[in-house]
């Protein structure tokens, strides 16, 4: 379950840096260029179940996912540190709405100059990240 709240999130950093204006009536088109940029996690449901502050321990929940242009992400332990910290680092990759992530793909929805929707199936679940992004 770890493995995939780190994917989820992971996929929520690469959408951060989107380019867009800054106006009321922005849009953004979901683009590898758009999805750059720096994440936070916001909400995590799992088969329509918000599991947010069941399965993101408190000192997860300032961590920043952060997509950069050369297909890389990194993970960020921000502010509190969890010990073992969860730093990390792999690669990312987006092909139409399919984000593909260390290995593992998940579908981006609701993608917006401020942050994104992603849903990973594993066959028994659905899980639903949302990342704001920062």
């Amino acid at each position: 379950m770890k493995k995939n709240l780190i994917a989820i999130m992971a996929i929520a950093t690469l959408i951060s840096f989107a380019s867009c204006k800054k106006t009321e009536d922005a849009t953004c088109t979901l683009s590898s260029a758009s999805l750059i940029g720096t994440y936070k996690v916001s909400s995590v449901k799992v088969n329509g179940v918000d599991v947010t502050s069941i399965i993101i321990d408190a000192c997860q929940r300032d961590d920043t996912y952060t997509f950069n242009v050369n297909g890389s992400y990194v993970t960020t332990d921000a502010g509190v540190v969890c010990t073992p910290n969860n730093n990390d680092s792999s690669t990312w990759s987006l092909a139409g709405n399919t984000l593909i992530f260390d290995g593992d793909t998940a579908t981006i929805s609701d993608f917006t100059c401020n942050g994104f929707t992603v849903t990973v199936n594993t066959g028994t679940q659905t899980q639903v990240g949302t990342f704001v992004r920062q």
